[in-house]
């Protein structure tokens, strides 16, 4: 069996665009996932996706393949990192929760994503895992990475039509989910905060810090407790967007 020289260098960039989304999309970029089975698993999916891929152009030279190379790793690295930034909104999300709530000065490990945050944040971020994996966003992950060859096929990318405003975008409407699912939170840390001040300008004497901050958390886990039932849905719903979101900042 002989492998053409233009079959070996598209095979090479679409493990690039496939190992480069896999640096930087939800769950498959995280540090507990050994580096052999990330690039296993791009090889297999290559393997997969390469029969799909009827036009494999000519065989480039050097220069303008190093040139491909780089423009397969900036489309992998964007559909990854919009994933990404779908699922930093349960973050975002939680860390609201934890500041009102009074949970910032202890900063526990975040296992999924690798760094430290309240204990809301990482309740969240496990709880935003499970609920990943249940509605199949992995398989939602892979779907849109197929997907991105039929978008953008090997070699078309566009660098001239790369800007912030879709990043922009995307940020925005994911800070305004975290905040619509942390509002329980929030609203029941508010109100506690009005009740304080009240009772500060009522009875000077009291020692509002010392009675404000077990009364807050508390509110705050009750608020949690009972609008978590509404968080579920809105949570599934942003989780649902991940696939359409990494096609659509290289979809323009």
């Amino acid at each position: 069996m002989t492998i053409s020289m233009a079959y070996a260098q598209g095979f090479f960039l679409a493990l690039t665009r496939i190992l480069a989304i896999f640096m930087t999309a939800p769950i498959l970029s995280n540090r507990l996932i050994p580096t052999q089975v990330k690039v296993g698993l791009g090889v297999l999916l290559t393997l997969i996706l390469m029969p799909l891929q009827t036009d494999m152009g000519p065989v480039q030279p050097l220069g303008a393949f190093l040139v491909d190379i780089g423009r397969e790793l900036i489309v992998g690295l964007l559909v990854g990192f919009a994933g990404q930034l779908v699922f930093a909104a349960f973050q975002v999300m939680g860390d609201m929760m934890g500041i009102g709530a009074g949970l910032q000065a202890a900063q526990l490990l975040n296992p999924t994503l690798g760094t430290t945050g309240t204990a809301l944040e990482g309740f969240y971020a496990l709880l935003a895992v499970l609920l990943f994996l249940t509605i199949d966003g992995h398989h939602q992950v892979i779907l849109a990475l197929q997907r991105t060859f039929e978008v953008i096929p090997l070699r078309t990318f566009d660098l001239s039509t790369l800007g912030p405003e879709r990043f922009i975008a995307l940020s925005t409407q994911m800070l305004a989910a975290a905040l619509q699912m942390a509002l329980p939170v929030i609203g029941a840390v508010l109100v506690a905060d009005v009740a304080l001040a009240l009772i500060a300008r009522v009875v000077p004497q009291m020692n509002v810090f010392f009675v404000g901050a077990p009364l807050k958390l508390g509110l705050a886990l009750a608020a949690l407790a009972l609008g978590l039932p509404l968080i579920l849905p809105l949570m599934r719903t942003v989780m649902a967007q991940i696939g359409p979101e990494m096609l659509r900042v290289i979809r323009g």
